[in-house]
């Protein structure tokens, strides 16, 4: 099937022309004449379901709410519509239309699921009914309603205004229809179920409490202020008591190799890295072989060295210095700067070398994991 033939299937089922005014449907993006062999349905159409549309191979994503809703002004990299067209996904989508639809639509749909029985349409926009009302198979309170509908379209929670009188007579409208709740009353509704989209929009607890049509004061107690750098604040707190109880600070010593053109952007990222958690960097001016900076790390007093270098020169310099390091000093721990190369980094483990700090390593993990090892934590 193409495109344009699964847009005629659905538009037998759910006219696009049966839209209301304000709404976006049909085929929206893409070419309607491209064959489709797999589909993708969903709510909205968002970079997630993008990449699992890729990732499946479809054709055509079928969404509810429209993928393109308000006028655009520029389609940047950014903008999902961009990233469609470099797909060649097409975008179908039914809304309104769908909302709508009866029977196969998603007012049939809640009605159905709901058991209402001797279901009607109540109201209408043009030639079509938009909101249907029908009958509980027995009276019920409005908890008990709240939470047969909970079950019945398999909700998390349901937020509903309470009443005193017994519930049998029900209108329901598919998406934003807080509107027509008063003209659903006085069609003789007893309950109005909606699907709200106060949420969408970024409403909060009284928000969504003045859309459901008010109730009981809605209290919520506010959650305690963090900040986000509290667990490394802790991890420098730890290392300043250490400091104060043993007369030094946990420390890093930095194998910087060759002049500073060579090791100094490497070093610096590292000292960065350790001093976060408290830890006092030995920042040398740079060493020409393994034995001298096996010598200097001895006289450091330090437990943990950090080999800072070039890739170029890491083949021969890792070796070298870890196992001069290691004949000094035989419990010592010894990184590099970087991620190892796949090939040279069984030659590093042979040599003894204890693994490697880089931009990929967790910081806030390395740090408890070493200041724990020296007795800091």
């Amino acid at each position: 099937m193409t495109v344009r033939e699964i847009y005629d299937a659905i538009d037998r089922i759910a006219p696009f022309q049966t839209a209301m005014d304000f709404d976006n449907v049909g085929i929206l993006v893409g070419d309607e004449n491209v064959d489709v062999t797999k589909t993708l349905l969903c709510l909205d159409v968002t970079p997630r379901v993008l990449r699992e549309a890729k990732s499946i191979g479809v054709e055509l994503i079928i969404s509810h709410h429209p993928v393109i809703f308000n006028p655009l002004r520029t389609v940047r990299p950014q903008n999902i519509i961009y990233a469609l067209v470099q797909s060649g996904i097409a975008v179908i989508s039914a809304h309104t239309n769908l909302d709508m639809a009866y029977p196969y639509g998603v007012n049939d749909a809640l009605c159905r699921k709901l058991g209402l029985q001797n279901v009607r349409g109540i109201l209408k926009e043009g030639e079509t009914d938009i909101a249907y009302m029908g009958e509980l198979p027995e009276e019920m309170t409005t908890e008990d309603f709240a939470a047969h509908i909970k079950e019945a379209l398999g909700l998390s929670a349901v937020r509903c205004t309470a009443v005193s009188k017994m519930l049998r007579t029900v209108a329901v409208v598919g998406g934003a229809g807080g509107d027509y709740a008063l003209a659903a009353q006085a069609k003789g509704a007893d309950a109005f179920a909606k699907l709200l989209e106060a949420a969408d929009k970024g409403a909060g607890i009284d928000g969504m409490n003045a859309a459901f049509g008010g109730g009981e004061t809605v209290e919520a107690k506010p959650l305690a202020a963090h900040r986000a750098v509290e667990h490394f604040e802790a991890l420098r707190r730890a290392s300043a008591e250490f400091k104060k109880k043993n007369g030094f600070a946990p420390k890093i010593f930095l194998a910087t190799m060759g002049p500073l053109v060579q090791h100094k952007i490497r070093a610096d990222f590292i000292r960065g890295f350790f001093e976060v958690g408290g830890f006092d960097v030995v920042y040398p001016n740079g060493f020409e072989s393994g034995e001298a900076a096996a010598k200097a790390f001895a006289e450091s007093g330090a437990k943990y060295a950090v080999i800072c270098s070039t890739d170029d020169t890491y083949p021969t310099l890792v070796p070298e210095t870890t196992r001069a390091i290691k004949a000094v000093a035989p419990d010592a721990t010894v990184y590099m700067a970087g991620v190892p190369a796949p090939e040279a980094e069984p030659a590093y483990k042979e040599a003894g070398y204890d693994g490697a700090v880089s931009i990929k390593s967790n910081n806030y993990e390395t740090l408890k994991s070493i200041l724990s090892a020296l007795g800091v934590l």
